[in-house]
């Protein structure tokens, strides 16, 4: 199995989806998904592609893995896919989520704040 077999089996699990009901989705059969999942045969862009859309995952993350796209350095898998689905959702969710981002920040950093503030003023030795 190579990268992108891992990377789309375990998808699959993460999403409760069969692999039949991926190549139903993706309209191929089940054992072209199931030979793409064990490398025995890559897969083209554009079926890469609808397995990507169809697993709620951006495209560009699968190209990646497929080695059809230099990897990003700067941003983590986690946080592409996040931003993917933040990107499908109307612009008031967005917004949305964006004053909920904001408001954990502020959290974390006034417990920061505060457990600085308790280091401080505890005597050494105690």
């Amino acid at each position: 199995m190579n990268k992108l077999g891992e990377y789309i089996l375990t998808a699959l699990r993460a999403e409760h989806i069969s692999q039949k009901e991926l190549a139903d989705g993706v309209h191929v059969s089940p054992a072209q998904i199931s030979r793409i999942i064990n490398g025995i045969r890559g897969a083209d862009v554009v079926t890469i592609g609808k397995i990507a859309i169809y697993l709620r995952r951006r495209p560009e993350e699968l190209f990646r893995v497929a080695g059809h796209l230099p990897p990003i350095s700067s941003k983590s898998a986690l946080v592409e896919r996040i931003e993917y689905r933040i990107s499908t959702l109307p612009e008031e969710e967005q917004q949305d989520l964006e004053a909920y981002v904001e408001m954990r920040h502020r959290i974390i950093e006034e417990r920061g704040k505060h457990e600085s503030k308790e280091k401080k003023s505890k005597p050494s030795g105690l």
